[in-house]
């Protein structure tokens, strides 16, 4: 994988993912393993699926996988995931026309923009330095996250 591929796992059903207010409006939970400290940033947070989501997701998979709903508000900074190798998004609202999730090299500086497609599962190198730009102020990117349980770094 160079810093993300297209995954061929099978669509979510519109019926199963919540409508964006009931998403925004559900108790932040924390994305990382179960009694991981929750951290809080001001451009992103996670929220639980439900349970009928988590089924799903859990039949899709060939392996464990966490999930959560993630939304992406603008300022988003340039880091490497520290809990995790890779992950799986599966964006269900893309937060403008002009959003983009950029790579970088160790130094920073970039390598790669691309603008992700709706409902469609992407795998990404989480260790790789990567942002997301051009969320405007009055909107979110939101994405349906699985990371597979071996993915995580203690």
């Amino acid at each position: 994988m160079k810093y993300f591929e297209y995954a061929d796992f099978k669509s979510i059903p519109n019926d199963l993912i919540e409508s964006l207010e009931q998403i925004i409006n559900k108790p932040t939970q924390s994305a990382f393993k179960k009694n991981y400290p929750l951290k809080h940033y001001p451009w992103l947070v996670t929220k639980p699926v439900k349970d009928d989501l988590k089924n799903f997701l859990d039949n899709i998979f060939p392996f464990e996988v966490g999930t959560n709903y993630q939304i992406v508000y603008n300022g988003l900074t340039i880091h490497k995931d520290t809990h995790r190798i890779y992950t799986y998004l599966y964006l269900i609202e893309l937060g403008g026309d002009e959003v983009y999730t950029n790579f970088y090299n160790d130094q920073k500086i970039l390598i790669e923009s691309i603008k992700f497609p709706l409902k469609q599962w992407i795998k990404l190198d989480a260790q790789t330095f990567h942002n997301v730009t051009g969320i405007p102020n009055n909107k979110v990117r939101v994405a349906v996250v699985a990371t597979p349980k071996s993915c995580y770094i203690n």
